[in-house]
């Protein structure tokens, strides 16, 4: 009854827009198309692709087995049929980093956070590197990891080849435990029901300006270009300003666990802890 009322009174009202709202209403919708539409958004996706591993790899995968020879046709029959929305995780991440070279973003901020690494990072040295030089700064988030030989594969396959501008690389990392609050040398490091960097994440530059990939991919060859992986990749302002929001919250939480990369060079023979624990 109360709606009736007030919509019996309104049918007799006559608003007539100023033309400065006229105005304001039309700029807030070309805005919105202007992000949400012509902002390019891609699904991600990664698959065996005959073309980017080369017929020798392929090869080498398939041999003389008649169901593998079927379905490398069938993997190259369907990139060669997929929809014009859809791109591999290596071109998205080439992207992603060219963006940063090729245009002047006011936030120079490369973030990435994956929970494994190799020397996939070694196939995008040139581009880090430019951007470094450029003054770009690279925020690195990983899961801690207790392993030796790991710490030695970050170091390698990442600073390994960033010799200058180090000082603009930072790296942290979270990993935290359900039931323990202080290691000792009685604890049982296999029932430590631990938690941690799980996402795989990478932007650049701020929200208006910038790129964000995510999906299920490690910065890894075998989730780069073998395992069935999917994710997305937006210019999406909205999009790209909550992915943002994202990795700057768990990068706070990660702050008592900044890598001193100078350690990394002589890394000791010892189990790794996470600060709040040792």
């Amino acid at each position: 009854h109360t709606r009736r009322l007030w919509r019996d009174a309104l049918s007799d009202v006559n608003i007539t827009p100023s033309p400065r709202a006229r105005d304001d209403v039309i700029e807030g919708l070309l805005e919105q198309i202007d992000d949400d539409v012509i902002a390019p958004t891609y699904f991600v996706y990664t698959l065996p692709d005959p073309d980017a591993l080369g017929q020798e790899t392929m090869e080498r995968y398939v041999d003389d087995n008649p169901a593998l020879r079927r379905e490398r046709a069938r993997l190259k029959r369907w990139k060669n049929e997929r929809s014009n929305d859809i791109r591999r995780f290596t071109e998205m991440t080439d992207r992603l980093f060219t963006r940063g070279q090729e245009r002047d973003l006011e936030e120079r901020v490369v973030r990435i956070m994956t929970p494994y690494d190799d020397d996939t990072f070694s196939e995008y040295t040139s581009q880090l590197r430019s951007l470094l030089r450029d003054g770009y700064e690279l925020r690195l988030l990983t899961r801690h990891t207790k392993r030796r030989w790991e710490w030695e594969r970050l170091r390698d396959n990442l600073l390994g080849d960033l010799e200058e501008n180090r000082d603009k690389v930072t790296i942290r990392t979270y990993s935290r435990y359900k039931e323990y609050q202080r290691i000792i040398s009685e604890t049982d490091a296999t029932d430590l029901a631990e938690f941690g960097i799980h996402a795989k994440l990478q932007t650049v530059g701020h929200a208006s300006e910038g790129a964000a990939l995510l999906g299920s991919a490690n910065f890894m060859k075998n989730n780069y270009n073998w395992n069935p992986e999917c994710g997305i990749y937006t210019e999406n302002a909205n999009f790209v300003a909550a992915a943002i929001n994202f990795f700057d919250h768990v990068w706070e939480l990660s702050e008592a666990d900044e890598v001193d990369l100078s350690n990394l060079q002589e890394i000791p023979k010892r189990s790794f802890y996470p600060s709040y624990y040792t």
